[in-house]
């Protein structure tokens, strides 16, 4: 089969996308970051097959800059970075995802960051498969020093509309979280995950989100994560997306008795898109 030169385009772009990721992630101190999420890994891939519902070969890129006002452990605001790669080749979709941000707790100023990367594939028009792989760190969440996890799932399309799209997911995790005060101080457990997507399009300059995610561990039932993503865009041109975000996070086990357990996040972002 020959390389065409959009083949060919899409490839570098995806290898160049990884690279600045893995460039952006080594630049970084390690011992002197923390991070925290407001992306909804299940959503993701459900937001790539509406968008690129029947391309042979279609990509997006773009970068964010957000003004972020939280609450709940900490009520401060801070200035976030995002970089997000989604592609559809055929029936194969790549996912990279990025977030750093600057977070200022009293004199000191903590950066925090969030990858995630899935890989997924189409099993038949409505059924996906994917695997998923997420690192989140974050000095000053709860308790949590940070949390990673890597597994596998399926996803289901049960509503797809010219306007609207509604996905549910369900898989199985294994999970690796460090405490920051806490005797032992990590925890390692199988857990299962499930989630779902939906997206309006209200308008044609004018869209909808809400996702949603529910973590819990096999090992203890104390241990349980939810998670909620509402965003509304508005497309300035076809490059350029304003997004209004609100995001809540809930882990019912917190290690630090002190922390609370709920935190919440509201979102102004301009989005800048590169892409076919």
């Amino acid at each position: 089969m020959p390389i065409t030169r959009s083949v060919l385009r899409c490839q570098l772009t995806r290898l160049t996308s990884v690279l600045l990721v893995s460039l952006m992630a080594l630049a970084m101190p390690l011992p002197a970051q923390s991070a925290e999420v407001s992306e909804d890994e299940f959503g993701e891939m459900e937001g790539t097959a509406e968008e690129m519902e029947g391309s042979e070969l279609l990509y997006d890129q773009n970068l964010s800059f957000s003004y972020n006002q939280r609450s709940g452990n900490n009520s401060d605001s801070s200035m976030m970075l995002g970089y997000s790669y989604k592609d559809h080749v055929g029936k194969n979709r790549h996912i990279v995802n990025a977030n750093f941000m600057d977070h200022k707790i009293g004199d000191e100023t903590q950066k925090k960051y969030a990858f995630v990367g899935m890989l997924g594939r189409e099993i038949n028009k409505d059924l996906h498969g994917y695997l998923l792989g997420t690192y989140h760190k974050d000095n000053d969440n709860g308790g949590y020093k940070d949390r990673s996890l890597v597994g596998a799932g399926l996803g289901y399309t049960l509503l797809n509309t010219k306007k609207t799209h509604l996905v549910a997911n369900a898989g199985l995790n294994y999970h690796y979280d460090r405490y920051t005060e806490a005797d032992p101080d990590t925890d390692k457990y199988i857990g299962a995950g499930l989630g779902a997507h939906f997206s309006w399009q209200i308008l044609d300059n004018l869209s909808f989100t809400q996702g949603a995610k529910f973590l819990q561990s096999l090992e203890n039932s104390d241990t349980f994560f939810i998670h909620s993503d509402t965003a509304i865009n508005v497309n300035i041109t076809d490059h350029y997306t304003l997004a209004l975000g609100y995001n809540i996070d809930h882990k019912n086990f917190v290690p630090d008795a002190d922390q609370e357990k709920t935190d919440s996040h509201f979102m102004v972002s301009l989005q800048v898109h590169f892409g076919e």
